[in-house]
Order: structure tokens, then C-alpha cells, then sequence
């Protein structure tokens, strides 16, 4: 699909590789949007706890990809707990907080550097349901 290979160039061209943890933010984020039913741009708040520290951080580039927010908007909050979740929040639709499923927490913790693009497109293709609980 010629816009997921679009999406994948922005995730490549903004945060520098295609690796897992962005695309997993990237994902989360979307997921977000479509759980509360809001536009891009419409949270008034995200705090995520993925660690502030590569490689889990680097969720945090594909959430504000993926969602808008952003520490220069002031409306993502970046926690140094890293349970691997983050709390969207719209004024008009509540909130939801989601996180990476243990299955993947697994995956995750077995990566080698040979493998992160191969991973990360396989996360790409996984839907949402298989990569995350939420509430």
C-alpha cells in the first residue's frame, strides 16, 4: 500500500530508522485517535511512560507522529517509568490508556540489532489488538 510506504518514509525521515519501538509509538498513537474518535492534533494530553532513554524512548517519536502532541505544544508528558503505556487525553472524549501487550514486552526484550527494520515491519502488519491491551 503506497500509504503505508509513505508513512514508514515520514517514520524513517523524522526519527532517522525504521525500528520497532517508533513504529510501535507510531501504532499506539493511531490506536489512540481511533479509540477516542479524535482528529490529529485534537489531544489536549499525552504522558508516556516508555522510558526516557533509547531504544523504548523512541516510542515517543512515533507517538507525536502519529497523534501531534508534542513537548514543544506542551501537551506531552514524557515519565521516566517505563511500564511501556501512555495515557491519551481528550477534553470532549475522556481518556484511554494503553499498553504494549506482554507478548511483545517478550519480543521486545530478544531483539538483536541485526533484526530491528525486520521486526519493526512485522509490528507494522500486526494489528493493533495483537500488539496492545488497553482501557
Amino acid at each position: 500500500m503506497m500509504e503505508d510506504i509513505e508513512k514508514l518514509d515520514l517514520i524513517k525521515l523524522i526519527h532517522g530508522h525504521i525500528g520497532p519501538n517508533v513504529v510501535l509509538g507510531y501504532k499506539m498513537g493511531r490506536l489512540a485517535l481511533k479509540l477516542l474518535g479524535v482528529d490529529r492534533f485534537s489531544l489536549q494530553k499525552v504522558v508516556t511512560r516508555v522510558g526516557s532513554t533509547p531504544p523504548t524512548s523512541c516510542a515517543i517519536d512515533g507517538i507525536q507522529l502519529s497523534c501531534g502532541a508534542s513537548v514543544g505544544r506542551g501537551n506531552l508528558k514524557i515519565c521516566n517509568a517505563s511500564n511501556y503505556s501512555a495515557t491519551f487525553i481528550s477534553k470532549e472524549k475522556g481518556k484511554v490508556i494503553i499498553k504494549l501487550s506482554n507478548e511483545w514486552k517478550e519480543k521486545l526484550k530478544k531483539l538483536t540489532s541485526e533484526k530491528l527494520e525486520s521486526l519493526a515491519l512485522e509490528i507494522w502488519n500486526t494489528d493493533e489488538e495483537k500488539l496492545f491491551v488497553w482501557k
